[in-house]
């Protein structure tokens, strides 16, 4: 477990955190460990999912203090939550809190996508690394703003509609998670398998009673 402090918020990154990060960038793969090449390539991969995640929970904090929470950024096995002590948000603060990290993520893959285009780069490492910078800010941003339950979708979602429609919140949760479970199945993803069966599961949990 390491911990730190950026721009005045505490950050938390658990062990597990990494062990996942390992795991998408083909760390089950026997032929990862072969050359060096393909332990570089892992490693760029996992240092550019850390600063991405960070960096999406740094604008989910950053707007939860503009509001007057004290955010704390904890990263652990499924990514990162931004954890709001103190929050008292009405609706439109809570909304727009929830939007600041998608919103950070597109705003880094662009950026990588504009300086791939327009700014002269003589390290292939660097344009590797900005490769896998906007891939990660986009696909990831994009998966994350599906209406599942927790991801920033469902709770954008949820709070559109409110409580009241909860039911239709988590079976919409429900049917979107299952449906990319069998998609990225039928695409070999098995990390994305398990990840979106065990939020189709759990939106189903949660549907009122």
């Amino acid at each position: 477990m390491v911990r730190f402090t950026i721009f005045g918020f505490h950050v938390t990154v658990e062990f597990w955190f990494w062990i996942t990060c390992l795991l998408l960038a083909g760390g089950l793969r026997p032929e990862a460990y072969s050359s060096v090449s393909n332990l570089a390539e892992m490693g760029i991969w996992m240092i550019a999912a850390f600063f991405s995640v960070l960096a999406h929970e740094l604008g989910h904090a950053s707007m939860g203090r503009r509001f007057g929470a004290d955010p704390e950024i904890v990263l652990h096995g499924f990514g990162g939550v931004a954890v709001m002590h103190g929050s008292r948000f009405n609706r439109r603060q809570y909304l727009l809190m929830v939007a600041a990290g998608p919103a950070a993520s597109v705003t880094l893959g662009i950026l990588a996508h504009l300086v791939l285009l327009y700014v002269p780069i003589a390290s292939k490492d660097v344009v590797d690394t900005l490769y896998v910078v906007r891939g990660i800010n986009f696909f990831w941003t994009f998966i994350n703003l599906l209406p599942i339950q927790p991801l920033d979708g469902g709770l954008l979602l949820r709070t559109a509609l409110g409580d009241r429609r909860l039911n239709f919140t988590c079976l919409v949760g429900f049917i979107v998670a299952t449906g990319m479970a069998l998609l990225a199945l039928w695409g070999g993803a098995v990390f994305l398998t398990l990840l979106m069966a065990m939020l189709a599961f759990e939106n189903w949990r949660m549907r009122p009673r």
